[in-house]
């Protein structure tokens, strides 16, 4: 990467945009010098601040749950995923996500460090306020962190291979001078020690207990969750076992039962000591409208929508529930996965099966229901928080370095299996229970068939897909352990898949597993030029 042509360009103009939405600073003409704008504790927080409302939450949702297998075209789609190719699993360097996922990310990365730079120099005029500054710089690394782990997810093809290519490392603020100097990629060991420096220096630096106010902000629960999430990655159960069971064990974070579940989703903030670990805060007038993905004005059956539920989610969700499995809509099912993901207002064609292609498109309407909106009209109908990290994902990490282990099914029978986070099945069972509507145990629900390795995998995969369905994990879930499940890949129903011709799917094995390098930076850094992931 050039240095001043690109990290300058973005840290500058990033920043220095930041800096007055952040500050609500009005002056004439441009700030040139951000060191006139932070110049206290306070600024410093207001920037940081920004950064949060920064996070791509809603373009990583929309692409994820468009290039995979979780939607199909609405009635009243206009081209979206099939204009740009998404929805037909179309993937070229210059696709508009892989573009905004890597810079979105690298601005953020830039915005931290010129912070960091900041501190550092105001540490120096004004030693009174350091542990200030520190606690302000802890949380700038753990921002750093998050960017950089959703870099090395995105765009390294092979976690496992220390010596593979992943990410650059930008740990630097430009210099002024430096008009040839460029950053190539480095190797996954550099990446992943990279991240894990900068939880350690958060964790490290901070002095004041962490501001835990609606699971808003990074505390230590956070950083430790992304040391699950890179260990899963990299395949390093050893230390991933420890930090995931001191997660569970802690306290802080709690399973939610059913009621608790649909609250998550709602507008109306679920409180600390919940199931959300992390989420992104999006108050009117800041940050993205998720449900826009989906819908053009409101969450509901009559404006339009774009996209609908994929009959393969659908059926995994109304699998849930044996006793109703191919009942109507409106027969109650027992998991709230299924109420909380299909809206209220769909039709489902029982015999969906038999219809023609016409008759289909008409009568079989599942319409996607995670994200409710806030109360209001739009651009409020189509908002709401985001959640990054559950407590239910960090258990199903836990899940797979257990399936990594052969600790497969539960040593007890029955009820006795809830909370056995020894094993697969008791994992898998203590979060059917959390999801079951009649809070019962064993009777009132199915489990799934684990009786060997890959089978363990599967149920994973399986538990994964229903539990964060819209919320952006497929993608990435597929990329990581679709192969150990035997999984074929992202699979839509035949007649989802008749637009655009996907009926072949997209098979986990394929390189579009793994995003590109993109255009602009292949364009505008001969280092990394050569530097492009395998089929690109």
């Amino acid at each position: 990467m050039r240095k001043k042509s690109i990290l300058l360009m973005l840290a500058l103009g990033g920043l220095l945009v930041s800096c007055n939405d952040a500050i609500d600073i009005k002056q004439a003409g441009e700030v040139n010098n951000p060191y006139e704008v932070f110049k206290t504790p306070n600024d410093i927080k207001r920037g940081v601040s920004n950064i949060y409302i920064s996070i791509p939450g809603e373009t990583e949702i929309e692409f994820d749950s468009v290039f995979t297998d979780e939607v199909a075209v609405g009635k009243g789609n206009g081209g979206q995923g099939l204009i740009s190719g998404e929805y037909g699993f179309f993937m070229q360097p210059g696709n508009g996500f892989a573009s905004s996922t890597w810079s979105s990310y690298y601005y953020i990365i830039n915005r931290v460090n010129r912070l960091l730079d900041i501190c550092d120099t105001l540490i120096q005029e004004q030693p009174s306020n350091k542990n200030l500054y520190n606690d302000q710089k802890a949380e700038l690394y753990g921002l750093r962190a998050y960017a950089n782990l959703k870099l090395f997810a995105f765009f390294t093809p092979d976690y496992t291979n220390p010596s593979g290519l992943s990410i650059m490392k930008v740990n630097f603020v430009p210099s002024e001078g430096s008009l040839n100097e460029y950053v190539g990629r480095s190797t996954v060991k550099e990446i992943t020690d990279f991240i894990l420096e900068d939880i350690q220096l958060a964790q490290e630096l901070r002095t004041a207990s962490w501001n835990n106010e609606n699971n808003y902000f990074i505390t230590n629960g956070v950083l430790e969750s992304f040391k699950v999430k890179l260990y899963s990655m990299t395949g390093n159960y050893t230390e991933l076992i420890p930090i995931a069971e001191s997660i569970i064990d802690g306290g802080i974070y709690n399973f939610s039962n059913a009621s608790e579940y649909e609250g998550i989703f709602a507008y109306d903030p679920v409180q600390p000591g919940s199931e959300i670990i992390w989420k992104l805060a999006r108050p009117l007038g800041s940050g993205g409208s998720v449900a826009s993905a989906w819908y053009s004005s409101d969450v509901s059956d009559e404006g339009a929508f774009f996209y609908e539920m994929g009959r393969s989610l659908y059926n995994d969700l109304d699998r849930l529930s044996a006793a109703t499995t191919g009942e109507d809509f409106d027969k109650p099912r027992d998991d709230v996965r299924y109420s909380v993901n299909v809206l209220s207002g769909s039709k489902v064609a029982t015999d969906y099966n038999s219809l023609s292609q016409a008759e289909y498109i008409d009568k079989d309407v599942l319409l996607i229901g995670k994200f409710k909106g806030m109360e209001g009209s739009f651009p409020a109908a189509l908002k709401n928080d985001i959640p990054l990290i559950r407590i239910t994902d960090i258990a199903l990490l836990l899940a797979e370095a257990r399936a990594a282990n052969g600790q497969i099914q539960s040593s007890s029978q029955g009820d006795d299996r809830y909370e056995d986070f020894s094993s697969v099945e008791g994992i898998l069972y203590t979060i059917r229970v959390n999801r079951s509507v009649s809070d019962g145990y064993s009777d009132d629900f199915s489990m799934p068939s684990i009786g060997n390795g890959q089978a363990a995998w599967k149920a994973i995969l399986d538990e994964r897909r229903v539990e964060f369905a819209f919320e952006g994990h497929r993608y990435l879930d597929m990329k990581r352990i679709g192969a150990k499940a035997g999984s074929p890949g992202f699979q839509r129903y035949a007649k989802d898949a008749v637009v655009n011709g996907t009926e072949a799917g997209l098979l986990v094995t394929d390189h579009r597993m793994t995003l590109p390098i993109p255009t602009s930076e292949l364009n505008a850094n001969p280092k990394i030029r050569e530097q492009q992931n395998p089929g690109y």
